[in-house]
């Protein structure tokens, strides 16, 4: 093995999925399920390119290459936190931006209701993920990716931003009602169906 090098683009991996998703898509959509068609639709179909798009930009292109010469997987690991920020690093806004959808598209899709603290938790435990899988990449692969504690604090925030934005726009009688028309039915933001609104008479009687 020693010498061989393989580069895989993000196209090769996420292409079949996002091919396979919309054959699913267009064939629940023709169908009429719920939450695959009308406003909730465009939901799911944003949150999914939108985890396409942030898979492809922190994790591809995976390139294995045997014969890099390694320096210690521990170099790679960044543990002091802000460090991006006070060395006015680009990247440190760019990662609050990028989990800013995260933020306002997950509590449209969870049965649960989801503040900003619940986001953020979810956000930081996915941005774990992606770290610690960008490190193993740099053990396995040599792929030159690492750990960085100010991607956690970044994306974290980002997901708590996004959140209280959609926060924001529930609250308003402005935007509110067309924002719970994108949530997905069933979850705890989404609008109530004509059958669960109640009658004039019930108004009354209560």
């Amino acid at each position: 093995m020693s010498g061989i090098t393989l580069r895989i683009e993000s196209v090769e991996v996420l292409g079949p999925l996002l091919a396979a998703f919309t054959v699913l898509f267009a064939v629940r959509a023709t169908r009429r399920r719920p939450g695959w068609h009308g406003r909730p639709a465009l939901t799911r179909l944003v949150a999914v390119l939108y985890a396409a798009g942030a898979l492809h930009f922190t994790l591809f292109p995976i390139i294995v290459d045997r014969a890099q010469n390694l320096s210690p997987w521990t170099n790679q690991v960044q543990l002091i936190p802000l460090t991006g920020l006070l060395g006015a690093d680009v990247s440190f806004p760019l990662n609050v931006l990028l989990f800013l959808p995260f933020g306002m598209l997950l509590p449209l899709m969870t049965r649960r209701e989801l503040g900003p603290g619940r986001a953020a938790l979810r956000a930081l435990a996915v941005s774990a993920s992606i770290e610690l899988t960008q490190l193993g990449m740099y053990i396995l692969f040599s792929n030159g990716r690492g750990a960085d504690v100010d991607d956690l604090i970044t994306n974290t925030l980002g997901a708590a931003l996004g959140c209280l934005l959609l926060h924001l726009a529930l609250r308003s009688t402005t935007f509110s009602p067309l924002t719970r028309t994108f949530a997905l039915p069933g979850t705890a933001f989404a609008s109530p169906s004509p059958e669960a609104r109640p009658t004039p008479a019930t108004d009354r009687a209560v």
